[in-house]
Order: structure tokens, then C-alpha cells, then sequence
């Protein structure tokens, strides 16, 4: 089986240098990658509208618009812009995508739009010629949904602008007091951006049902927009007609999804549980059928409607990360229940994922119109970046509509492959191999290992901010994505020490494992990680001789001085509901057993030998600073690079493209003893060639 994947693989290498062989890959294209945000069919069903979202670093700058596009025929797409990026306030530093919303005649489409400091409704016509603002608020919109009545939005409203401002400008002027609210190691004062700035940030009360807010933020509220009048309603007018459920009615039934009741973990984030499908009969002249067979259960479930004939509920089935104990993530599918005979029918397998909105937590199917059969979709997976497709639920045949990534695609289209290894953990090794440009079967390959979430769309640097893979293969390493199944390990009460073990466990066999294949030469691994994959990657390379470079993204693990200088909040210490607990850590100060010395890396940066290149965002580099210090201190090969005005995941385009290239030049540098001769590079490697020194990581003699 290995032998025929490596053989199936050479095959596609040979394809892609015939057809590429004048195009080559870079971190540019990995960062400009256009992303489709949003879809919205309009209710005639002859055009669609897409948020498109191009990360340009010669702007510096997320340049948002929106497209529209003719569902069919010939008829030209129209690009116009569609404001500035809105930081969501529900998850500060993340971005705020919203779908746009249609007239119910298709001649109008409305969506929220920044300019400046205000976040207003906005109107363009269907066919691009007039665009206007609506509403004039006092309070930013950060939200809009359709209504039940269709002559009608509802709006949901941050509160009032200057109240915010003048909230943060009185905490700045009589000083920030420092209780349980303050986020421990983050800047106090322009701590994240939300909505158009940066604002002050404090962990929220609990009544306001979010986590981090700026000061004089009590809540949300909503409104409803009169489409007819195009008037924003208050007071008693603007109480919200919420929309319809998730259920499908036909004549005689309602179709809703259900959870299957087994689910070991609870969490809607971080595992969303097991799904089904619920017939139920409204007129109770029939019994409720419940689909428990495999092809109904999914992480994700969303119902598209009924068959033309009724016999039918078509259905997007989404297994996300996969089920527990699943030895490969799940795919994307669309598929027909039969309640009548309890059979379901494979209509679309996407070989990725399917989405129409990328939210707050990830890429999602929210329901939209079937249009003639079809439904509009995005379509992503590990080795081809977004475009969208209509899919047709009659026989499942897709047409493409639009392809932003064209030219991208071309270089990376059948090059990842998804493969497995046995691990002494006892959880599976799992992962995504792209080879090198120039692989020839036989010889062993430098390799750069990336974590820790593989299968959420196109694969550009692991789960977020590692090196990206395909730049890498280009450079001549194997790059190998390897996705940890983070929930069955935590759904298992493995306490944050035994977590990190488990992970550098899978990682140590993959590499194991594909040395005795033949693939890899031990010699000359790295490791990239960004966030846990960059926690546990710290706790890897305190092993001696697995890893001859790392590169992390915001490598923080669990520390006593973190404890003792930034996680104060009764929310982080409590000893039963704190951060800690519910990582299996106990007070610091009162611990028998060891385990924040065992877990401590910072206390072993005399055993770490590989050379560790820290990317930092400005928000989040205090809590590494006690790691870089310490290997600082042991005159050990590191490097800190801190990114300003940053957040968890890099936002700012010549970020993205500046941490994917030093994070390729740290390992061509420490790996293949290569040095990219741009000018503008020179005291980069004046620095890294000191730390070689230091190393002893001579170049192999000419």
C-alpha cells in the first residue's frame, strides 16, 4: 500500500513539473491567496454575490470586496469594494464576515460595511451600478440576518460609539485598575482590535455572554431594518421577527437535526458532538424516525430541503475533524435520506470541505435557496485553494462558477496525500506528505513537520502561521502537516503534561516511522508549530538529536512564571473551574507530586540543542520571553522576532509574508545549509551564522 501511494504520487510530481515547470511557488502567493468569505444567492436565483477577501502586503492592508456573479450563461462578474476589515468583538483579533443579504425582488443586496470609525448598512444594486449607505447609527452594526417577514433584516448593534470611547478614555485618564478582569501578558491599554481600532480589553462579566470586552461594553442589542421604507426601526418597533428555524416541512412532515445522544465531549467549539436526522410526523399519523445509520451521523449537519418528489431530505454532512477514534478526518458530503426505506444516497463527495460563510470558529454551511437543483458552495481542500462550485443534487455533478486562485491551484492540485503511522500513544498518526518539487523515489529528504490541524480547507502553514508546506516541498524538504486529534486526547482527562508527552509521542514516530520507509534522513528535521502546536513543540525539542531546527509561532508553554505574573484572575487559579484545573495542574504553590517541574521547559533550556526561531505578536511575546531568555542565557542558538500591532493568528499581510519567509530561511539555513542571496537579508545571516558558532552546526565541506 505505501509502495503504490509513493508511486501514485510520483505520477502527480511528474504532472505538476510538466505543466509548472515555468511557474514556481512562493510565500507571496501563499499569503495573497484569495479567500471567499461569504455567498449569497438571490431569491430569483440568476445571480450570486461573494465577499472575497485578498491579503495584499504591498498595501499592508485584508482588501475586502464583493463580487457579483451570474449563476449562468455568459454574463461578466462585477468587483466593487466592500469597506475596510471590522475586527469581530466577539473574538478580538479575529475577522467579522458577514454574508450579504438580498431584497426578496433580487434587484438589491445589503450588507455592513466600515469606513473609518463607523460600521453603517449599506445597499448595492444587482448590477453594481449604485451603491449607498442606509443607516446613519450611533452604535456600530455587527451583525445581519434574514428575518421571517422577507421585507425585513434584523440588525444586531454594538453599543453607542462615543459611550465606548469615552468608557476607555476615563480608564486611561484616572488609570487602569488591575483586578480579575485584566488579561494576564497582554498590553493593557490598546490590548486587541475590535471593530475599527484597537481598544482596551478586559476578560467580560459573565451577563454580557462574552469573553473579552472594552470598557462600557454591556452587551448587544438588536433592531430590524424596513426594506421597504429602507428605515432602521427602535424602541417597540425594532423588537426582531426572528427568522425560521433549521427545520424542513414538507406537507405531512418536519425534518430537524438532532444529536445522536453519544457524544463523549460536550464542548460546541472546540468538538461539536454527533448529529443526526429527525423525521417527525405533524399530523402524528406516523411514527418519528430517527437516522442512526453512519451516513446521517455527522459532526456538522445541515439541511438543504426536500427532493421535488418528497421522497427525499437532502443534507450536507460534515465530519469536521473526524469522529473519535477515527484514524483520518472526515470529509465534507452531500447526501439524500430516504425516511420512507431509511437509506441514504451519496450524492456529492467533496474530497475537502464545503462552506458558504467563514465565521468566527472556522468555515461553515449556514442554509441557503436550492436554486434549479443546484447549490452554490466553496470548495477548499489540503492541496487546492478556494473557489466556488455549483453541485448539483440530482447526480452531483459540480460546475466551477468562479476560481479566485487559478494560478495557485495549478501549482499545488494533486500534491498533498494524507497518510498514516502507528504510534505507542495508542492515539492515531495521522497527517498530509507534500514532496519535494524534484522527489525522486529512493532518496532520503530534509523534512519540516508542521501541526497541528490539517484537514480545515488549504493547507498553508499548518493549522495557522507554521511554515507553509508547499514552499517548503519547493525548497526541496518533505513537508508534513501532522493533525493531532486534540479533542479525543483532552476528551480523555489526560492532564496538560501528559497532552504535550502524547503529542511529541505521534511526531516522534512519524519520523520513525518514515525514516524506516526510506523517506526521511534523521538528521535534519525541523519542527514548526504556531499556538499549542508551538506549546508542545518546545516540550519535542528538549528531547537531544530529534530536531535540528524549530521555528514557533507564540511558544508559550505552561509556567510557573506565567502563573505568578500574568494569570492572576480568579478565572485562571480557581481550583476546581480555573484555566489550570481543568488543565490537571494544581496550585503551584502546593505541589507534591512535581508537575510543574516536570512540565517546565524553561527549566531545561540546558538540555535543548536545536537551534528555535520564536515569531512573536507584540500582544502575546511576554509569556515566551521567560523560554527565550533562558536558552539566551545557556548561550543556546535563538532567535525572537516580535511582530507589532499583532494578534494570535498574524493579521497585517507583511507579517504573514515576513514570518512565512524567515521561518523557510531559518530551515534551509539549519537544514540544508542554503542562504537566499537577497540583498536585503545579509545581517540575517551575519546573526545566524554567530549562532552556528555557537552550535557547533558547521556546513558540510565543499
Amino acid at each position: 500500500m505505501v509502495a503504490a501511494r509513493a508511486l501514485l504520487l510520483a505520477f502527480a510530481l511528474f504532472v505538476f513539473r510538466t505543466s509548472c515547470a515555468d511557474s514556481q511557488i512562493s510565500s507571496l502567493m501563499m499569503v495573497e491567496m484569495r479567500e471567499i468569505t461569504s455567498v449569497s444567492i438571490s431569491p430569483v436565483g440568476t445571480k450570486v454575490v461573494i465577499g472575497l477577501c485578498h491579503p495584499n502586503p504591498q498595501t499592508n492592508k485584508m482588501e475586502l470586496s464583493w463580487v457579483i456573479l451570474p449563476l449562468r450563461g455568459a454574463g461578466k462578474s462585477i468587483t466593487l469594494p466592500a469597506g475596510e476589515e471590522i475586527s469581530d468583538p466577539a473574538a478580538p483579533g479575529a475577522l467579522l464576515n458577514q454574508r450579504a443579504q438580498w431584497s426578496r425582488d433580487g434587484k438589491w443586496f445589503f450588507y455592513i460595511r466600515r469606513d473609518g470609525a463607523e460600521v453603517q448598512l449599506w445597499e448595492t444594486a444587482s448590477n453594481g451600478k449604485v451603491t449607498r449607505q442606509l443607516t446613519h447609527s450611533k452604535s456600530d452594526l455587527i451583525g445581519l440576518e434574514p428575518s421571517a417577514d422577507p421585507n425585513e433584516l434584523i440588525v444586531t448593534l454594538a453599543p453607542d460609539r462615543d459611550r465606548l470611547n469615552q468608557a476607555e478614555e476615563e480608564e486611561d485618564r484616572n488609570g487602569i485598575l488591575y483586578d480579575d478582569h485584566v488579561v494576564g501578558g497582554f498590553p493593557l491599554s490598546e490590548t486587541l482590535p475590535i471593530i475599527d481600532r484597537w481598544r482596551n480589553v478586559r476578560y467580560a462579566d459573565k451577563t454580557i455572554n462574552i469573553g473579552w470586552a472594552p470598557p462600557g461594553w454591556h452587551g448587544t442589542t438588536t433592531s430590524v431594518f424596513d426594506i421597504k421604507h429602507r428605515r432602521l426601526m427602535s424602541g417597540s418597533e425594532g423588537a426582531a421577527n426572528a427568522p425560521t428555524g433549521s427545520g424542513w416541512e414538507s406537507a405531512n412532515y418536519r425534518v430537524t437535526t438532532v444529536p445522536t445522544g453519544d457524544s463523549a465531549v460536550s464542548d460546541p467549539v472546540q468538538y461539536p458532538g454527533q448529529y443526526t436526522l429527525l423525521l417527525e410526523s405533524k399530523t402524528n399519523a406516523n411514527p418519528t424516525v430517527k437516522c442512526m445509520i453512519a451516513e446521517c451521523i455527522a459532526n456538522r449537519i445541515t439541511i438543504l430541503g426536500w427532493s421535488p418528489d418528497g421522497s427525499e431530505i437532502y443534507y450536507v454532512a460534515d465530519s469536521l475533524g473526524g469522529r473519535l477514534g477515527a484514524q483520518v478526518p472526515g470529509r465534507a458530503a452531500i447526501y439524500g435520506w430516504n425516511p420512507g426505506r431509511n437509506v441514504a444516497r451519496l450524492i456529492h463527495e467533496s474530497g475537502g470541505r464545503l462552506y458558504n460563510l467563514v465565521g468566527t470558529w472556522g468555515m461553515t454551511y449556514v442554509p441557503a435557496p436550492v436554486i434549479d437543483q443546484e447549490i452554490v458552495v466553496v470548495f477548499s481542500s489540503e492541496d487546492q485553494p478556494p473557489l466556488l462550485e455549483a453541485v448539483n443534487l440530482s447526480d452531483g455533478a459540480a460546475r466551477v462558477i468562479f476560481d479566485p486562485n487559478s494560478e495557485l491551484r495549478e501549482l499545488t492540485k494533486g500534491r498533498a496525500a494524507w497518510r498514516t503511522w502507528p504510534t505507542t500513544s495508542g492515539y492515531p498518526g495521522r497527517g498530509v506528505f507534500v514532496l519535494p518539487d524534484d522527489y525522486q523515489p529512493g532518496r532520503r529528504y530534509p523534512a519540516v513537520i508542521t501541526s497541528y490541524s490539517c484537514g480545515h480547507g488549504f493547507l498553508r502553514g499548518g493549522g495557522s502561521d507554521n511554515a507553509p508546506e508547499f514552499v517548503a516541498a519547493h525548497h526541496g524538504f518533505v513537508a508534513i502537516c501532522v493533525d493531532i486529534t486534540v479533542r479525543e486526547i483532552m476528551a480523555n482527562g489526560n492532564d496538560i503534561g501528559q497532552v504535550y508527552s502524547i503529542m511529541c509521542d505521534i511526531v516522534s514516530a512519524l519520523i520513525a516511522d518514515q525514516t524506516k520507509a526510506g523517506l526521511l534522513d534523521s538528521t535534519r528535521i525541523g519542527l514548526s508549530g504556531q499556538s499549542l502546536g508551538a506549546n508542545f513543540g518546545t516540550h519535542c525539542i528538549v528531547h537531544p538529536g530529534e530536531f535540528s531546527a524549530a521555528a514557533f509561532r507564540h511558544g508559550s508553554g505552561v509556567e510557573r512564571v506565567r502563573w505568578d505574573l500574568f494569570d492572576t484572575a480568579a478565572s485562571r487559579r480557581d481550583p476546581v473551574n480555573g484555566t489550570y484545573a481543568k488543565l490537571g495542574m494544581p496550585d503551584p504553590r502546593n505541589d507534591p507530586t512535581g508537575k510543574w517541574d516536570a512540565i517546565s521547559v524553561v527549566r531545561r533550556a540546558r538540555d535543548i540543542n536545536t537551534p528555535t526561531l520564536f515569531e512573536e505578536d507584540d500582544t502575546e511575546y511576554l509569556t515566551t520571553l521567560p523560554l527565550w531568555s533562558a536558552m539566551h542565557e545557556e548561550g543556546k542558538p535563538v532567535e525572537m522576532r516580535v511582530f507589532p500591532k499583532e494578534t494570535h493568528q498574524l493579521r497585517q499581510p507583511v507579517h504573514q509574508w515576513a514570518n512565512f519567509e524567515q521561518q523557510i530561511d531559518w530551515f534551509r539555513f539549519w537544514l540544508k545549509h542554503e542562504e537566499d542571496p537577497n540583498p536585503s537579508k545579509r545581517d540575517q545571516y551575519i546573526r545566524w551564522n554567530k549562532l552556528r558558532e555557537l552550535s557547533g552546526n558547521r556546513p558540510p565541506p565543499h
